[in-house]
């Protein structure tokens, strides 16, 4: 026999009325200058906000500014920290038309949330915040950390234009100039000598890798995402990697696989034919067996994904030893893109080896569609056709 629901409690006021439903959260309503019952446009997790709500529309009232919500909409603009709220579960579970974002990304959101937005904004409601409001919490914020400052404005203003397409608000309160992080580096790729010199510095098990990362323009944590089976060596010599995800660190968690930065991220890359060998020469030596076994693994725990702070304790001395301490991870991709660029290559082309399209086909027909990708491997082993580098190269590895 089903039990009886509890019933819905509802608390008398001198303005409104605020029921609360059999799952704990607080709906708030009211009668209108219009005779109508207008309810807020969502419930409420606890008694003081919706009780702040109803203070909000009585002060409206009050002062003759109220105005009877538009058809379809259930009351006046939420609070900000209840739009947040919801603006973030959308981008959670990728709901709707909102973009689901990489977990590393929620957890950045929510830290910028918590720790200066909500503070900030929490009890205002959406079409109360104005330009002024935003300059005076941009101004209190650390002037000596502008990249924070910027990403945390950045996201302020993506909700608040959010708002507007939802009806909350009619423009957008965030109109600061200049709040833009500055660039503190410029990516200089690697000239081909520099990355063979770069090969040359580093660890043994870490050289096939970070040639892989340039001459293949892969990010680094699709780099430490790849396992033997992303590797596909073909009857004719030709060899692809197939990138199906990436790796990234969440505080707190730890490393988190998931799909590519882009949607069009999973994708083939033909692999320059001189690195073939290599690659099946560091498989042999550096990486188990079994295709889910790792690239480029923990050096403590195979199982394991390398972390960018062990990479960094070899890459920075080796960055040191070739002249380059401007030299960062990321900027093996930008080499890997400007060689694809030097081989005349369509722009299309060099997207899609990127990973940076927004199309994306289907896997099983993408590299029968993707002949100018091969062309892109193609060129950059012309630039070795005569290079004495190429056979120094060679010596380092064993074949």
């Amino acid at each position: 026999m089903v039990g009886k629901r509890k019933p819905q409690r509802r608390t008398r006021r001198t303005f409104g009325r605020i029921r609360t439903t059999s799952i704990g959260r607080h709906q708030a309503g009211y009668l209108g200058p219009d005779g109508i019952v207008h309810n807020a446009p969502e419930t409420f997790a606890n008694l003081t906000d919706a009780e702040r709500w109803l203070a909000l529309v009585e002060e409206d009232i009050s002062s003759g500014n109220w105005q009877a919500p538009a058809k379809g909409e259930e009351g006046v603009p939420p609070l900000f920290g209840e739009y947040a709220e919801r603006w973030m579960a959308a981008r959670i579970d990728g709901s709707g038309t909102a973009k689901k974002l990489s977990p590393r990304t929620v957890h950045e959101y929510q830290r910028y949330l918590d720790r200066f937005l909500l503070p900030a904004f929490r009890n205002s409601r959406l079409d109360r915040i104005e330009a002024v409001n935003v300059g005076n919490w941009y101004e209190s914020m650390d002037p000596e950390a502008p990249n924070m400052r910027a990403k945390v404005y950045a996201l302020l203003h993506g909700m608040l234009q959010d708002s507007i397409s939802k009806g909350y608000r009619k423009d957008n309160p965030c109109q600061l100039r200049n709040v833009a992080a500055p660039r503190k580096h410029r990516p200089r790729p690697l000239t081909i000598d520099e990355l063979i010199e770069l090969h040359n510095a580093l660890p043994e098990r870490y050289r096939i890798p970070i040639l892989v990362a340039g001459f293949c323009a892969l990010r680094f944590g699709e780099l430490t995402a790849l396992r033997r089976g992303n590797f596909q060596f073909l009857d004719d010599g030709a060899g692809l990697i197939v990138v199906r995800s990436g790796v990234s660190r969440v505080s707190g968690v730890g490393a988190v696989e998931g799909p590519p930065k882009t949607e069009a991220g999973v994708r083939m890359i033909d692999i320059p034919t001189f690195l073939i060998p290599m690659i099946k020469a560091h498989m042999r030596d550096h990486v188990g067996f079994g295709d889910d076994a790792l690239f480029i693994p923990a050096r403590q725990d195979p199982t394991r994904f390398l972390a960018p702070s062990s990479l960094y304790k070899v890459f920075y001395p080796a960055r040191e030893a070739i002249g380059r301490p401007d030299l960062h991870v990321h900027d093996l991709r930008h080499t890997g893109a400007l060689l694809a660029t030097m081989t005349g290559a369509p722009l299309k082309d060099i997207m899609r080896r990127l990973g940076h399209s927004s199309q994306q086909a289907a896997m099983i027909y993408q590299h029968a569609t993707m002949g100018g990708d091969a062309k892109i491997a193609a060129g950059i082993d012309a630039m070795f056709a005569d290079r004495q580098a190429v056979d120094d190269l060679f010596r380092r590895v064993k074949l």
